[in-house]
């Protein structure tokens, strides 16, 4: 694009050049020389920027507004560092500025094509909608008028068969009267008599249709129509950054340090929750201090808007963090990193056995597991199992998700992985499921599972947009929700069976039949107490109250079995009771709720009026990026540790 010329910088420069001609006159009024021409510079002339004598300002300025000018040294000395500070000004600020309103231009002709293109396809999508309607319209009227027409048709015969009968009978009568009435001298009369009454009876048996046939009943089936109204008032969502910067957290140490030859990590989380950018758009690069070597970072989405940054740098010297949305820096990048020392790995386990902890009471602690570092430091930990590691094989991970106990049996979701895995109680994995695809018996990415009250497997399909239920054997049997969600996260059933769906990119909850029939659906995208920005998972308490994870509002909220909204509670933070993103929700048999904090890295223990009351204790072994929460038995709760690509199992006091 070619630069936009900017009126004020053209002023400067003729300002400049003026200022260094007066300089350049003036200077010569030190000259010993004898002046043979009036070189006395008396005045300077606004209209043309230059500095004049009076013998100019008599010849050509003397209309032109002018102000006199000073012979004092100071006075030029001062001209001298006001040039310089202007050149300066010519030199660094005004090109960057003209960079500035070119680049601004660019874009505001960037936003006019998004503009265009936006409006473009909505026009389409909805012009193909309007478009199936008016068929679907246009079929239905069809089928009505070829219904309406086959039944005048057969209405008419029946009409036309009815007449022809009445006439016939009609005119026997006559024929009758007459013949008996008229013709008394007639010898046949007694034959004609029994001829006419013989002809009337069997007339007379001859079946009457009062009722048409068949019976003109009609009407229009209208059942569908509630879930239309709900699918067109959520169809669509205009995705944008808006006019300013995004808001952008990033959260771990892998942004201040790093340790040579060791990967590196830390979190990125796009809190504008309207924008779900890609994650090709993200960009994070590593630079040496010094030099222009870079090493690309890499980029995990874990969920939408959330990611996992991790690098490896080979250089013990101060580097910089560059991360990029759409090609533009985020605030304060670049971020400097610090190399600092290794530190000796802790000796930890993957597995402490089950037997070693018992459930504890609540005001009698089971004693704590530690775990012996390198420096002989103990360290206490609610830790009683860890599950898995890194990998794609019967019993790893790479993003768990949804996890849920039942029947003596843990469910987890692989989203990366595109399986669902069946643990027992000491961690074995004994069936693996799931492959992927976009069609029925299919998992594209799995969210969130919960087992129905017959013991079938319920999958939340966040990419297929369903819920897939499967046999406790892994075979698929049938799916729900289809075209009725578009995103959802978690799942779980209610105390009268029903199926309780997070509908994650709608910001909805759907309650389902578990024959798939819809019951009923409430929540609006927003920020007040009733409304959701971005709900992940749910659990219900023991009145059968449903408790949902709000993740962009901090919030974790209650409604009732009808989705009539109750209360809520958190807030947006690092202190007790706070969220910085809520993930996973799990109610005891106290009703205790327990949430994980998705970005502070932990779990909290609430009453069930949402008031705090403890931390599960995960120090020796933190939690990265926690997602879903399921109660083993009372006092143990497993969560996924998407992060660290296991589930683990903790206790916590009740």
């Amino acid at each position: 694009m070619a630069s936009t010329e900017i009126p004020v910088a053209n002023n400067i420069h003729s300002l400049t050049n003026g200022i260094e001609n007066h300089i350049e006159f003036t200077s010569n009024l030190t000259s010993p020389e004898p002046q043979v021409e009036d070189t006395t510079i008396t005045k300077f002339c606004l209209d043309c920027q230059v500095s004049i004598t009076e013998t100019l300002f008599s010849q050509k300025h003397s209309s032109h507004h002018v102000k006199p000018v000073h012979r004092d040294t100071s006075v030029r000395e001062q001209q001298f560092v006001l040039v310089d500070t202007i050149s300066q000004v010519k030199r660094d600020t005004i090109p960057k500025l003209q960079n500035s309103i070119a680049t601004l231009d660019e874009i505001r002709i960037d936003v006019d094509r998004c503009y265009q293109s936006v409006t473009d396809s909505i026009t389409q999508k909805f012009d193909t909608l309007a478009r199936l309607l008016e068929e679907r319209r246009h079929a239905m009227l069809s089928e009505v008028t070829a219904i309406t027409q086959n039944r005048q048709d057969r209405l008419s015969e029946q009409r036309d068969s009815a007449y022809n009968t009445l006439t016939i009978i009609t005119n026997c009568c006559h024929t009758a009267i007459n013949a008996t009435f008229e013709s008394e001298d007639d010898p046949n009369l007694l034959a004609t008599i029994k001829w006419k009454r013989q002809s009337l009876n069997d007339l007379l048996a001859f079946p009457v249709q009062e009722a048409p046939e068949p019976p003109c009943a009609m009407l229009f089936d209208s059942s569908g129509m509630e879930e239309i109204h709900n699918l067109v008032k959520t169809f669509g969502c205009i995705q944008s950054a808006g006019a300013s910067r995004l808001d952008v957290q990033i959260k771990g140490d892998g942004i201040k340090h790093f340790v040579v030859g060791r990967p590196a990590r830390f979190n990125i989380t796009i809190k504008d929750r309207v924008l779900q950018i890609e994650k090709a758009s993200l960009v994070v690069e590593v630079v040496d201090d010094g030099s222009t070597e870079k090493t690309i970072a890499t980029v995990t989405e874990l969920e939408t808007g959330c990611y996992d940054i991790k690098y490896t740098l080979s250089k013990d010297c101060v580097h910089f963090v560059h991360v990029r949305i759409y090609g533009q820096s985020i605030q304060n990048s670049p971020f400097r990193v610090d190399p600092k020392k290794e530190v000796e790995p802790e000796i930890t386990f993957s597995r402490i056995p089950k037997k070693q902890s018992k459930p504890p009471g609540r005001n009698n602690k089971s004693p704590p597991k530690y775990v012996m570092t390198a420096k002989n430091t103990m360290i206490e930990d609610d830790l009683i199992m860890r599950v898995g590691i890194k990998g794609r094989n019967k019993g790893e991970f790479i993003n768990p998700q949804g996890i849920c106990c039942a029947n003596g049996k843990i469910l987890v979701a692989d989203s990366n992985n595109q399986v669902v895995q069946v643990f027992n109680l000491d961690g074995e994995c004994k069936l693996k499921f799931g492959s992927p695809g976009r069609v029925a018996g299919k998992i594209q990415r799995p969210t969130g599972v919960s087992v129905t009250n017959n013991g079938n497997f319920l999958i939340a399909d966040y990419e297929n947009r369903w819920i897939s239920i499967f046999g406790p054997d892994g075979k698929y049997i049938n799916k729900i929700g289809s075209r009725k969600l578009l995103g959802p996260k978690g799942v779980t059933v209610d105390k009268n069976g029903r199926i309780i769906v997070v509908d994650n990119k709608s910001s909805t909850i759907c309650i389902f039949q578990n024959n798939g029939k819809l019951l009923a659906q409430f929540g609006t995208p927003g920020n007040r107490d009733n409304q959701f920005a971005g709900p992940h998972y749910v659990a219900v308490n023991s009145n059968n109250d449903i408790i949902i994870t709000d993740f962009h509002n901090h919030k974790v909220k209650v409604y009732d079995s009808d989705g009539q909204f109750l209360h809520c509670f958190g807030s947006n933070g690092q202190g007790n009771g706070q969220f910085n993103a809520p993930t996973g929700v799990a109610v005891d048999s106290q009703d205790n709720i327990l949430v994980a904090d998705w970005g502070n890295s932990r779990i909290q223990v609430f009453d069930s009026q949402g008031s705090f009351l403890s931390y599960v204790n995960t120090s020796a072994e933190l939690l990265y990026g926690p997602q879903g929460l399921a109660v083993i038995t009372d006092g143990q709760i497993a969560v996924s540790d998407s992060g660290n690509h296991c589930f683990k199992i903790y206790r916590y006091l009740q």
